[in-house]
């Protein structure tokens, strides 16, 4: 009876440690995570620049801070250009789209609907004549209704404008602190890994190794590497689907899809469905399905390769991370497409190592010998079904 009382005040102490940690976890990422994102992008780029400064440092005789500097000014100069000129693209190409929409819609949708609700009505009132004010009531709150979902579309755009103006100061003394701490923390690796290993002890120093090291080469470069291989086979699909129906300027215009499908929250319905839409009120019924099929395969392909590449290139089978892209997007905000993956990875990499002991590390091995996979099941089950039967006979259920 008391080793019963033990074990479920046991179970309830390390639930309760559990739950404090999650919830820990969830603040962290959720908020803080996107009030130090300047500083943190500020590590991550002293991560990626500290061995080609050393590598200038000890080949070309550079001293490490002026080599450091020059690296920096280089990423900042070369990214800074490319963000600039996609969002000046974006920008204008959204701009230009929501000025003419108003006009577009007087003199193609507005009228398409009109003959869309006009031949309704006539069809009805022939078969039933007394309905014939209502359906015309009917018509007029439509009409109504959709010149009421173009105006709000203007405001909101202008409401979006304003807001993002209004967010160019904080965003600007953020660029600017990232800026400078890169600078400090880059040229000053050195001193910092000192002093930050100073701190921790060697058990703490293997817990950290042990929970960031990727298996086969893989590294959260190669992840974002993997996004962009996605976003450029999205923009070969759409050049060639665009292509085919005929669109001007498809390379601008795929390229602007493509930035907004790679987005979690966006995606590229966002822009190929509302374009279909409206191609079907105008009458082009070819351009309308061929969007609308366009958006079908870019999708259907976008979620067989983005599981399975980006699953292989951080070690998880391809629905658990598609689970957990979903997952992180949902809870964790747009950063969660990162943040969720790389926590499993976390995970998986300590319990493999013994750190920590959530769950049995038994993983088929890889063979295409005849029978092997069978054979490896069978091993597995019995080891699990050992286990059990071992705590079992731990805890005197036998």
């Amino acid at each position: 009876m008391k080793e019963d009382v033990d074990r479920k005040k046991s179970f309830l102490i390390n639930f309760a440690y559990a739950v404090v940690l999650i919830a820990i976890y969830y603040v962290f990422c959720r908020y803080v995570i996107y009030a130090l994102m300047p500083f943190m992008i500020a590590v991550l780029i002293m991560l990626l620049l500290r061995k080609p400064a050393a590598w200038c440092t000890e080949k070309l005789h550079v001293p490490r801070k002026a080599a450091s500097a020059v690296l920096v000014v280089l990423l900042y100069g070369v990214v800074g250009f490319v963000l600039v000129r996609l969002v000046m693209l974006i920008a204008g190409a959204v701009g230009e789209w929501f000025a003419g929409f108003p006009d577009l819609y007087s003199r193609s949708i507005a009228p398409a609907v009109r003959q869309v609700l006009n031949w309704f009505n006539g069809g009805v009132s022939f078969v039933d004549p007394e309905l014939q004010d209502e359906l015309s009531q009917i018509s007029a709150n439509v009409m109504s209704g959709l010149s009421s979902i173009v105006s709000d579309a203007s405001s909101a755009v202008v409401s979006l404008g304003g807001g993002v103006v209004s967010g160019i100061p904080g965003a600007l003394i953020g660029i600017l602190f990232g800026v400078i701490s890169s600078f400090f923390f880059t040229m000053d690796y050195p001193r910092i890994s000192y002093f930050v290993n100073a701190q921790i002890s060697d058990k703490t120093r293997d817990f950290i190794s042990g929970a960031f090291r990727f298996k086969n080469g893989a590294s959260v470069g190669k992840l974002l590497l993997s996004y962009i291989a996605i976003m450029c086979i999205t923009f070969v699909e759409l050049n060639i689907g665009f292509l085919i129906l005929g669109i001007d300027n498809q390379l601008t215009v795929a390229l602007i899809i493509a930035v907004f499908d790679i987005l979690p929250v966006v995606g590229s319905g966002t822009v190929l469905i509302p374009w279909a839409f409206i191609a079907l009120v105008q009458g082009r019924l070819k351009m309308a399905i061929g969007l609308v099929l366009l958006y079908v395969i870019i999708t259907f392909i976008r979620n067989m390769i983005e599981p399975k590449l980006v699953g292989q290139t951080l070690g998880l089978h391809p629905v658990l991370m598609l689970v957990s892209i979903y997952l992180g997007v949902t809870l964790l905000g747009p950063l969660g497409i990162f943040i969720l993956p790389l926590t499993l990875i976390v995970i998986r990499n300590l319990n493999d190592g013994g750190y920590i002991h959530l769950y049995n590390s038994a993983y088929m091995p890889h063979t295409e010998a005849p029978g092997a996979a069978e054979k490896a099941a069978e091993l597995a089950a019995e080891k699990v079904e050992a286990v059990i039967q071992k705590a079992k006979k731990d805890t005197g259920d036998e």
